[in-house]
């Protein structure tokens, strides 16, 4: 396979691997702050 591919391919990957991250983080924090709201309302029950 020729360099030009590989760091394509490369590239690719990085990209594809922080966008998964970004998601899941994203998950997250909308998780834990939906979490946090039903506590809330639950203690002021």
């Amino acid at each position: 396979m020729p360099p030009c591919c590989i760091s394509w391919q490369k590239i690719i990957h990085v990209r594809y691997s922080y966008s998964f991250y970004r998601m899941k983080r994203l998950i997250f924090v909308v998780g834990k702050a939906e979490y946090k709201a039903g506590m809330d309302a639950v203690a002021s029950a």
